[in-house]
């Protein structure tokens, strides 16, 4: 049997259930596509399910605010993901009366949307022949092939979708886009393939010529940076000082306490932090939090410290820009960075006393 025949007649021996599988739906097929850009599908999952249920339609999701969609995607990471989402929204559904485009070019020209997510929307929404090359079928096609070039050098995608696109099933090429990225999640693994029972096997450059475990060759490493924040707790009654990150670092646009970057991993002194919240008051207590929190981003990694600042009213702080007093029942409607979201919500600690 050709490649084709033996990947589809493997497809029809399995059931793989996934929410966004047996919909044509080119709006959920799309906040599927957006949400599992570098994401698992077990982590992306349960947030497809509460977007669905929060915004059942474009329109819906276009109506909201970025604040919303930003607290519905916290935890999710790469959060310029959630800020194209809402924006290319917004163009089609008041541009394009709600609409989704229907052609590969017009899907491309989308906020967010690059050539893996317009061939995935145009195939499984429109049943396009453009073949799907996600990091499944790159480690599938790769080894097949036996290109031994780094996961993100553009002539291994161009060389995969060289191949790819004379052999795709051009009925359901949904059919077939689906049967490889399932093929390379379940059977061609990055660890531990099974290439004892793999039909491909016989015409596997990579298990022929034994170097299954070398291809493809990892990304580039970047190197690594430690980064230290320190948030300063402060509260009035039912309210707590809140910040929102305008600049274009990590956690655009995302809602976190006063916070003070430094250079090195130390404890902070009373004085710098008053400083920096510009207050000169003698009797202001300040009491460093003892437990200190990490978050592993894909490049670099965020030590926070938390400290509270006791203060009596409001009126003695300037609220700088950007800055606001945010209502404590009113956190959970505000998109934060995930570091500062589980430190609220660690139940071992009280927070507000």
């Amino acid at each position: 049997m050709s490649f084709t025949d033996t990947l589809l007649h493997w497809h029809h021996t399995i059931d793989r259930k996934l929410p966004w599988k047996d919909t044509l739906d080119p709006y959920k097929i799309w906040l599927s596509e957006i949400i599992l850009q570098q994401t698992r599908v077990e982590q992306g999952t349960p947030y497809y399910l509460k977007f669905i249920e929060a915004y059942p339609t474009i329109h819906d999701l276009a109506d909201s605010s970025l604040d919303e969609v930003m607290a519905h995607w916290a935890g999710l990471g790469y959060y310029s993901r959630a800020r194209n989402m809402h924006k290319a929204a917004q163009y089609v559904s008041s541009e394009l009366g709600g609409e989704f485009p229907s052609t590969h070019t017009d899907i491309m020209a989308l906020s967010g949307v690059g050539p893996y997510t317009a061939a995935a929307i145009a195939s499984f929404a429109f049943e396009l022949p453009h073949p799907v090359v996600d990091g499944n079928v790159i480690r599938f096609i790769s080894r097949y092939l036996g290109l031994s070039l780094r996961k993100d050098d553009p002539l291994l995608i161009r060389e995969i979708r060289s191949f790819l696109t004379p052999i795709i099933e051009k009925t359901t090429p949904s059919v077939f886009n689906q049967a490889l990225m399932d093929f390379g999640s379940l059977f061609c693994k990055p660890k531990n393939p099974d290439c004892r029972h793999c039909f491909f096997k016989d015409q596997c450059q990579a298990y022929t010529e034994g170097r299954v475990s070398e291809i493809p060759l990892p990304k580039k490493k970047i190197k690594r940076r430690s980064r230290y924040f320190h948030y300063l707790l402060l509260e009035v009654k039912d309210e707590i000082l809140m910040t929102q990150r305008e600049e274009k670092d990590i956690w655009q646009d995302l809602h976190e306490p006063p916070m003070i970057e430094s250079k090195e991993d130390h404890v902070l002194d009373r004085k710098p932090l008053l400083a920096f919240l510009e207050i000169n008051t003698a009797d202001v207590e300040v009491r460093p939090m003892i437990e200190k929190r990490k978050q592993v981003l894909s490049h670099q990694d965020i030590y926070a410290s938390f400290y509270r600042v006791m203060i009596n009213k409001k009126e003695i702080i300037t609220l700088k820009t950007g800055w606001k007093w945010v209502k404590k029942v009113e956190l959970q409607s505000i998109g934060k960075p995930r570091i500062v979201d589980l430190y609220f919500e660690d139940k071992s600690i009280t927070l507000f006393s």
